[in-house]
């Protein structure tokens, strides 16, 4: 950095402050993906116990089966033996009797028989359900709702990128509006769907579960440190700011448990993050910058003059994206905004635990 023409100040002199901030969300990424691992051991832990469990009860059936068969073969053996005795002594032996005993046994044949083949079928159950539950450890999220989501938040973003010049001509055309004036009131318009509607992405087509929206919330957090730093290295002052207004915002937003958060807690943070909205975000500065500007005037022109500097700059800022290629409006449309989406959806969406 060239702070004057005789001082020459050193990346490694103002890059730390970027990267402690950076780093913070790093760590906190870090720190969700132990837990991830550490609740993924637990279900294992569990869902052995489970299938050990069944395998005893399967045990014991088949156990029970087999000591049934050896007890029935026993007792046809001897009444075999009877039979014969009894045919030496009398042939006046009654058929009816011996129909009826035969007829017992053959239905306590059966009963054991089928008791043996239920405790195969469980114990093959029992053998698909470990599979099944090894099959789930190794897959614990949906690969197709947490990336259909984060490709659809991006998306959005890619929209909005490429919609001033339809806000343009629906302005100019339809209520002769200047292209500042409805590029502006067009991306509120476009904020105001994406805030009310953007919740309900993480729905459709089935709700994440825990351990998704948890590693939806690890994304958020390596894309928005890697876009800070990456636009630290290009716009020190840049990178900055934006690191010191989304590193709190990306610290406090987590998976909201049913049941299990403050709601005034809750509330808090959703208003955090509502007002860290892209464009409402640099309404706010341009007002407050314009009482330090102009501290005499009223709260109400103060109001309108912040209103009409940040609809210049984000005229700026696409025109400079258009003709000369600068990439601010295309990082805070394509990156930022999605970024901030992600936290507004994982704010909104309560899980089961």
């Amino acid at each position: 950095m060239l702070a004057a023409t005789n001082r020459f100040i050193s990346i490694g002199q103002y890059m730390p402050s970027l990267c402690l901030l950076c780093g913070a969300m790093l760590i906190r990424a870090l720190s969700l993906w132990v837990t991830l691992q550490k609740d993924d051991e637990k279900d294992e832990a569990i869902g052995d116990t489970k299938v050990a469990e069944k395998d005893k009860i399967g045990n014991n059936v088949n156990d029970k089966a087999e000591g049934d068969d050896e007890k029935i073969a026993r007792e046809t053996d001897a009444k075999e033996l009877t039979k014969e005795e009894t045919q030496e002594i009398t042939k006046d032996i009654d058929k009816d009797k011996s129909e009826s005993v035969m007829r017992g046994t053959e239905d306590k044949v059966a009963n054991i028989t089928k008791d043996k083949y239920i405790g195969k079928e469980q114990t093959e159950n029992n053998a698909e359900e470990k599979e099944e539950l090894k099959n789930s450890r190794v897959n614990g999220f949906s690969i197709a709702n947490v990336g259909g989501n984060y490709l659809l938040v991006h998306l959005m973003g890619y929209t909005v990128m490429n919609l001033p010049p339809l806000f343009t001509y629906i302005g100019a055309i339809h209520f002769s509006l200047a292209s500042e004036v409805s590029v502006f009131y067009g991306m509120l318009s476009s904020s105001a769907i994406f805030i009310l509607l953007s919740p309900k992405c993480l729905r459709t087509p089935s709700e994440l579960t825990r351990d998704e929206v948890t590693v939806v919330n690890i994304l958020m957090l390596i894309e928005l440190s890697t876009a800070c730093l990456a636009i630290g290295v290009h716009n020190f002052p840049l990178g900055v700011c934006l690191a010191a207004l989304y590193t709190p915002l990306a610290l406090i937003v987590g998976v909201v448990e049913d049941k299990k958060q403050g709601r005034l807690i809750l509330f808090v943070k959703r208003v955090v993050c509502l007002l860290l909205q892209p464009l409402l975000i640099l309404m706010i500065l341009m007002i407050l910058y314009s009482r330090v500007l102009f501290p005499e005037e009223g709260i109400f022109l103060m109001a309108s003059r912040g209103k009409d500097a940040a609809m210049q700059a984000i005229m700026f800022s696409i025109v400079d994206s258009m003709i000369y290629g600068n990439w601010l409006f295309n990082i805070v449309c394509t990156v930022i905004l999605p970024t901030w989406i992600l936290s507004w959806q994982i704010l909104w969406n309560r899980v089961q635990v």
